[in-house]
């Protein structure tokens, strides 16, 4: 089943605890999110973030960034459409936000990956097919990444929020290490998790 919320009020949560993590971020609108296939961008130095996202660093961040209007531009010869109202900023974060579905049954068809409850999530080929390119275009200034929460239902979402804690409690992976897959599977936030269409194991 789904989980028991709407992704909008996951991305709403996870955009302000972004915005307090970023010199600047830029959620895209609902027009350009259709088009481009991200839900926000950003710019970050924040040691906390990249170490929950899986770049731990000692003096800067392992992405110094890109201009924005570059990858819109970019994302118009591939699409061959028009990215319209993107600011000129620079950023080396680009999110792709996802409600999983809870699957609480043995019958799950990934259940023998987990044996346990699990999250999963699928993928859009056309969708993918974009944010994979993007990162092999510029993934040595800017990483593109899924964001899932492991949150079952409304009343958890609200408390985390209220404590500060919706990017602790997401899963993230790198759009390109999902390439070849249509599902991505996990059981906790962080950033492990377990890809389908054959099962491959993606560790830290």
């Amino acid at each position: 089943m789904d989980a028991r919320y709407e992704e909008k009020t996951f991305e709403s949560y996870f955009n302000s605890e972004l915005d307090r993590k970023t010199s600047v971020y830029f959620p895209f609108g609902q027009v350009q999110e259709g088009v481009v296939g991200l839900d926000s961008a950003a710019h970050s130095r924040n040691w906390y973030l990249w170490r929950k996202l899986g770049y731990p660093f000692w003096f800067l961040p392992p992405f110094s960034g890109v201009e924005l209007q570059d990858i819109a531009r970019e994302m118009e010869r591939f699409l061959q459409k028009e990215v319209h109202n993107i600011p000129a900023m620079k950023v080396n974060l680009l999110f792709q936000y996802k409600r999983p579905e809870f699957i609480t049954v043995s019958s799950g068809a990934e259940w023998h990956l987990w044996n346990r409850r699990y999250f999963r999530y699928d993928l859009y080929d056309q969708q993918h097919a974009l944010l994979s390119h993007i990162e092999a275009t510029f993934g040595q200034d800017a990483i593109v990444l899924y964001a899932a929460p492991a949150v079952e239902d409304v009343e958890e979402l609200v408390d985390l929020k209220k404590s500060n804690a919706i990017i602790d409690n997401t899963n993230f992976r790198r759009a390109s290490e999902l390439d070849g897959h249509h599902r991505n599977t996990y059981i906790k936030a962080g950033t492990y998790s377990q890809a389908c269409s054959n099962p491959e194991r993606l560790d830290n």
